[in-house]
């Protein structure tokens, strides 16, 4: 028969919440960052969108698909930070290792702004 593994040290448990919380922040920092490049990308006095407006052509610059890429931007930093922020919450109020998970949003922000770039750079402006 198992039992369950032993409750961590207060200390241990106090690093672990603190250590938690600052890799919360970074993790807020990057998206809010994101967020920013995402909203810049739009912005119609923007580099992206006046290079487009001069040499529009029929098989480039579609600001609907610039559009629905940025959007999916703004989700991207919203539910990549919250989501894994909010198990952090339940996880410390059982008193559970929680850090782990502001590591996984930086990871989903950091990897998804690459990829969401990479299809900006290949199906905006081909």
């Amino acid at each position: 028969m198992t039992s369950a593994p032993p409750a961590p040290s207060r200390s241990r448990r106090v690093t672990g919440i603190v250590v938690g919380i600052l890799l919360a922040l970074a993790a807020l920092a990057l998206a809010f960052g994101v967020y920013a490049t995402f909203f810049g990308f739009r912005d119609p006095s923007g580099d992206l969108v006046a290079s487009c407006t001069a040499t529009q052509t029929a098989t480039r610059c579609n600001q609907g698909y610039l559009d629905l890429l940025c959007y999916i931007g703004y989700a991207l930093c919203l539910f990549g930070w919250g989501i894994p922020i909010g198990f952090m919450v339940v996880r410390m109020i059982q008193k559970r290792r929680a850090w782990p998970f502001p590591v996984i949003s930086i990871a989903v922000v950091y990897i998804g702004y690459f990829v969401l770039t990479s299809l900006i750079g290949s199906g905006y402006l081909k």
